[in-house]
């Protein structure tokens, strides 16, 4: 990994990259190594978004029990008098309430969903939908092996080949959105999402959970609104609507 290839990862992962870096990025993505890196990195930076939110929730937390712990147990000065042993006590026990609150919420923070916490892919199957057997079954194997670098470049063969197939697409952007190139994955989604096939529920689940992923609380609830009653997924929108 040359310095120029973490630059570009950098970019990528701040959504900075101009159309030339970004074809760029895709044509390394191809390779193993490069792609294996993007993962950590894609790791890494979520795993650092999610700190920082715990950590602004943390320090409001504190500074609303020691504002109200302040409340209770400062001396009244108006009438020179000091507070009753009895408000103390009761001082006491909101404060260990706010404590224990406290610590609820801080663990409710660093238990937030996460995209692993609802993906669960359907073992892929494709064998019997092409004459490239070779393919098809390499593509196969990747992807239900969790190679999803080297599943995307061979499923992404494959759709070229069959442009309109609802599946290959469904199963390209899972591949996408493992391996962090997000924006092709959601344009795959979306597509499949406005068609009329019996993808397009599983289309628009995994887009929510694709903005899950990103972090992006707000694309995610907008789109698991979007999910109706009737589709498989309705319940975990609803669910996961619940959560966030």
């Amino acid at each position: 990994m040359s310095a120029e290839d973490y630059h570009l990862i950098e970019k990528y992962l701040n959504n900075d990259l101009t159309e030339a870096e970004q074809k760029d990025f895709e044509l390394k993505m191809q390779d193993a190594d490069f792609a294996d890196t993007v993962r950590v990195y894609t790791e890494v930076n979520e795993s650092l978004q999610a700190k920082e939110k715990r950590k602004k929730g943390e320090e409001q937390l504190k500074h609303t029990l020691e504002t109200v712990s302040e409340e209770f147990f400062t001396t009244s000065t108006k009438k020179g008098k000091v507070l009753p042993l009895r408000n103390i006590y009761w001082a006491a026990a909101a404060c260990i309430v706010l404590a224990l609150s406290f610590v609820f919420i801080i663990n409710w923070l660093s238990e937030a969903p996460q995209y692993s916490d609802y993906a669960r892919y359907e073992p892929l199957a494709l064998s019997s939908r092409s004459d490239d057997q070779s393919l098809t079954i390499a593509a196969e194997e990747a992807f239900n092996n969790g190679k999803y670098a080297e599943a995307a470049t061979l499923l992404k063969q494959l759709s070229e080949a069959g442009p309109d197939d609802p599946r290959l697409k469904v199963y390209l952007a899972l591949s996408y959105i493992e391996t962090g190139m997000y924006p092709q994955a959601e344009q795959l989604l979306t597509d499949v999402q406005q068609g009329t096939s019996i993808f397009q529920s599983t289309a628009s689940w995994y887009l929510a959970l694709s903005y899950l992923k990103q972090g992006n609380e707000e694309a995610c609830k907008k789109q698991l609104l979007k999910i109706q009653e009737g589709s498989p997924y309705f319940e975990e929108s609803r669910e996961l609507l619940e959560e966030l």
